[in-house]
């Protein structure tokens, strides 16, 4: 009960919403406002409903029951902050609901609340300690986190700090989390003997470092057997192990690059619940806060470890142990129909792409010599062209500097010098030498990465791109200039087979929106870009005009959901010529009006075979955030099914024997005897078996295949 009468008590006191069951974390507002008020309960307007968001996407997810309450009962008049006089009968009464319900963590959302509940003063800054408050009728003893207020992030939304805040929020969750909940013990027994677990099993690597997989060292392997719970670690390797087709992992890239690495023979399929957690929209893909987040479990971290051997083996063990329980919550949901085809690429994929990192390119060093000496040649012969053109001793690679002898040089009104803004002006001297100068360093940088390296291999990666396009890195073999890939080759006696689909994702739009010019267009073998162009310009072109190269850099942009001011810019026509083009696909133009309304209500969007993207900005009140979000849920389906279809004709190609050493989004590329007459038809059925059988049937599906002694 309050012991004094709150000044604000003739307004509606809007109470605590504790839930029924312990334990519970508690946010802690400021005062209620007009829709809390309205409805009786905390955090019921649009401030509530990203704090929601946020706890939804936090360590705390679903797995701690959560209370709301504010440090005032009553709604201050035009919700001003409350005064000191107002708060202190209200946090009574608060502190003795708490004494009955303690909580096991709070959180002080806003400065008011932080000031007022945990005496904390000054600008708010995410901060955890220990909450001790108390009154006549009683003390709470809690960890204390502080987040900042709802209200706060929505006034920022769309600004550079707004995604900062948003992950402080985040982290301060996290970080309270640790405190509620105690340090685990290894209850789960685990041996060096030679008996495996029964039934389904996970499997985790340590290394020791955790840089490079293709060069760490094999520290130790953790076997994690479900029923009965029971773990083995490894210090050495079998002989010859076979890892069986159902083990799961956390990474599985990772842990099968360290085991094929170290002898093992590798399945045709996993599991794997970072590829899961991807297709559950997780923030983070991190082991430990989803084990935080959907098990409830606080595990130790590395920098926790005691340094016996005892305590190594006990962390080696956890890993493994809570790998296997997020797969077992997660797997009725990977069996659904509409997510079971996405994953099972992902599950056939990953092998490949551990073999992938292992082959890679030999490097022809005497190819790559003569690029890297024409190149210094050409670069310094751009130098010399800029300096003329400028006559000062201006930085070329200054953007600002660029910026202003453009607009100085040719009486341009530039905003930026960006390549996409020079290309329609590249028949400008200027600009012509600053694309070439940037076009050649950029060349210049990845032969230099190439010296002195005999092979060369990238890490591969299936959940960066939020679409599930396949990406690499260290080196990033995608992106290499087509010079440098002509210094690329396979090893004597060999010959190196491309295969490389045409126009893919206009095809997956004409099949995706059943649009029947576009169908009718492929059909008759019409090339989709020439007609655009054609309608665009208003007369006939060839394939080898410029303005060609305008209309395919256009037709992309529509696939990413561009409007028609972009394609004006693109193709330097008038707005009704845009118009025209855009209404010569209306099969492509309805669906993507139907698409993003879809997203729109329900915050994702799925690729053919059923892969999700979730889009929660596509509600944003911030203009540019609701309009990436829009483009994002156009281009999705396109580029992500065009990605999984390469990944299909990868898995074909590999079932069918195929040495595979690279993807380049829509194109393959293998390894294969020089006397092998098969080869090459193979990777073509492959490429071809991949599309979706109802597709086939809609349009041609051409794949150009080639081979050579170098990647050309």
């Amino acid at each position: 009960m309050q012991q004094k009468p709150c000044p604000l008590a003739a307004s509606k006191p809007v109470y605590p919403a504790l839930p029924p069951t312990s334990p519970y974390i508690l946010f802690i507002g400021e005062a209620p406002g007009a829709e809390e008020e309205r409805q009786g309960t905390p955090f019921a307007g649009r401030s509530g409903q990203l704090l929601r968001r946020i706890i939804q996407a936090s360590v705390i997810g679903t797995s701690h029951a959560v209370g709301f309450a504010n440090v005032e009962l009553h709604r201050p008049p035009a919700n001003r902050v409350p005064t000191p006089a107002e708060v202190r009968p209200c946090l009574d009464a608060l502190i003795s609901w708490l004494v009955k319900r303690p909580p096991a963590g709070i959180v002080a959302v806003g400065a008011t609340a932080a000031r007022y509940a945990a005496g904390l003063k000054g600008a708010l800054r995410p901060h955890i300690g220990r909450l001790t408050i108390s009154s006549g009728l009683g003390t709470v003893h809690a960890p204390l986190t502080t987040i900042w207020h709802p209200a706060y992030l929505l006034r920022m939304e769309g600004g550079r700090d707004y995604a900062g805040r948003y992950r402080e929020c985040l982290d301060a969750l996290a970080t309270l989390m640790d405190r509620v909940t105690s340090k685990p013990t290894f209850e789960t027994p685990w041996t060096h003997a030679s008996v495996y677990p029964q039934g389904a099993f996970a499997i985790d690597t340590e290394a020791t470092s955790n840089d490079d997989p293709r060069a760490a060292v094999l520290d130790m392997v953790q076997i994690a057997g479900h029923n009965p719970v029971s773990v083995k670690v490894l210090s050495t390797m079998p002989t010859g192990w076979k890892i069986p087709e159902e083990t799961v992992f956390h990474n599985a890239y990772y842990d099968l690059l360290m085991l094929k690495r170290h002898g093992a023979e590798l399945p045709a399929r996993v599991h794997d619940t970072m590829s899961i957690a991807q297709m559950l929209g997780e923030p983070s893909l991190a082991l430990k806060p989803l084990v935080r987040k959907h098990l409830g479990l606080n595990v130790v971290e590395h920098a926790e470890l005691p340094s016996d051997t005892e305590a190594r083996y006990a962390y080696a063990a956890q890993d493994a142990v809570i790998t296997l329980k997020l797969f077992k919550k997660w797997e009725p949901q990977i069996t659904s129909a509409i997510w079971e085809p996405s994953y099972n690429i992902e599950r056939e994929l990953t092998p490949i792409l551990t073999q992938m990192s292992l082959r890679g390119f030999v490097v022809d060093h005497s190819r790559l010599g003569l690029l890297m000496r024409s190149t210094a040649e050409e670069l310094d012969r751009c130098l010399q062209a800029w300096r003329r053109l400028t006559q000062a001793d201006a930085n070329p690679r200054s953007p600002k500097q660029v910026l202003n002898w453009l607009n100085t040089l040719y009486g341009l009104k530039l905003q930026s010098s960006a390549e996409e803004g020079l290309l329609p002006l590249k028949h400008l001297p200027l600009v012509s030498v600053i694309l070439a100068l940037r076009r050649l360093e950029k060349q210049a940088q990845y032969c230099q990465d190439l010296a002195g390296k005999e092979r060369v291999t990238s890490l591969w990666d299936s959940t960066f791109v939020q679409t599930g396009r396949l990406t690499c890195r260290s080196p990033n073999l995608q992106q290499l200039p087509p010079p440098v890939r002509a210094c690329l080759t396979v090893e004597e006696g060999k010959e190196l087979v491309t295969a490389d689909y045409g126009q893919i994702e206009l095809r997956v739009a004409a099949c995706l929106s059943n649009d029947v010019v576009m169908l009718e267009a492929l059909n008759r073998g019409v090339d989709l870009h020439t007609q655009v162009a054609e309608i665009a310009y208003g007369c006939k072109i060839e394939n080898d005009d410029p303005r060609r190269q305008l209309a395919k850099r256009f037709n992309f942009e529509r696939l990413y959901g561009g409007g028609i001011n972009k394609g004006m810019r693109i193709l330097g026509v008038s707005r009704a010529r845009v118009e025209q083009v855009e209404s010569a696909w209306p099969g492509w133009k309805r669906f993507a009006q139907k698409t993003v309304q879809q997203v729109r209500r329900d915050g994702v969007v799925y690729t053919w075979y059923g892969f999700p993207r979730y889009l929660l900005d596509i509600t944003s009140r911030d203009p540019k955030r609701r309009s990436a979000a829009e483009r994002q849920a156009i281009n999705t389906p396109v580029q992500g099914t065009a990605g999984q279809i390469t990944k299909r004709a990868m898995i074909n190609a590999s079932r069918a024997g195929l040495t595979i050493l690279h993807q380049v989004h829509d194109s393959i590329e293998i390894s294969v005897s020089a006397s092998d007459q098969n080869a090459e038809q193979t990777l073509l059925s492959s490429m071809v078996e991949a599309v979706p059988d109802e597709w086939r049937k809609l349009c041609p599906w051409p794949v150009d295949v080639s081979a050579g002694s170098h990647w050309n």
